[in-house]
């Protein structure tokens, strides 16, 4: 499972010190965080980080075993005191970190230019395309398409503005500080959200192979089989 943590501001100290009896009382069970990211707040934000964890237990049931552990209850006060949010974007089947291209979904963590805005995101990137319509070229986006429920905004939400043209489905946010368009509403799949690969951390799309979408010719274009459905 991926869980998004949101640390008051003040208590980084005692949040370290739940995490660490936290794990400790998940490793009983034979639960690992596999990975943490961490997200700095945007400018301003009265936080101190996010985190985002990657968690693995070996069966539905030891993972319920491990939220019922008396232990873990008596940690509840350094909990409320040092954790504002917790947030669950996955199930417990969820997808595993590695190298661009590897085999089946990955979590990611990303944003704009200066940093306002920023997200967690999870998908595949062997589903990457580029489309060759007027505003894809000139942006120059990486399109990664996700179920909404995959992606997260952690931050910089004030930072966003929105552009559209023509029909109006397609819902174009970009950064109003930096410029940067992270991710949008596509008309595609306007359910889902579209993350721009170029704007995810550590991943260099000259790695990524992506398929083209005839965006010249949309009206053909999306009756073809396609590569994010």
């Amino acid at each position: 499972m991926v869980v998004i943590l949101t640390v008051r501001a003040g208590t980084t100290e005692t949040f370290r010190a739940y995490e660490r009896a936290a794990a400790a009382i998940m490793a009983r069970h034979g639960g690992v965080i596999e990975r943490v990211v961490v997200v700095p707040p945007a400018a301003g934000e009265p936080v101190a980080l996010r985190e985002v964890h990657l968690v693995r237990f070996p069966s539905a049931r030891a993972f319920d075993e491990y939220r019922d552990d008396p232990a873990l209850a008596a940690l509840a006060p350094q909990r409320e005191q040092a954790v504002a949010n917790t947030e669950i974007l996955i199930g417990d089947e969820g997808p595993r970190y590695g190298a661009p291209g590897d085999a089946g979904p990955q979590t990611f963590s990303g944003g704009c230019h200066c940093g306002a805005v920023r997200f967690c995101v999870t998908g595949d990137l062997r589903t990457v395309t580029e489309c060759n319509c007027s505003i894809c070229t000139q942006k120059g986006f990486l399109h990664l398409i996700v179920p909404a429920q995959h992606f997260q905004l952690t931050s910089g939400r004030d930072a966003l503005a929105t552009y559209t043209f023509n029909t109006a489905v397609a819902r174009h946010t970009f950064c109003r500080v930096c410029g940067i368009h992270p991710f949008y509403v596509p008309r595609s799949d306007p359910d889902k959200i579209d993350v721009n690969v170029r704007c995810i951390d550590d991943v260099d799309p000259r790695q990524v192979a992506a398929a083209l979408f005839d965006g010249r010719n949309w009206e053909q274009a999306i009756g073809e089989s396609l590569s994010w459905r």
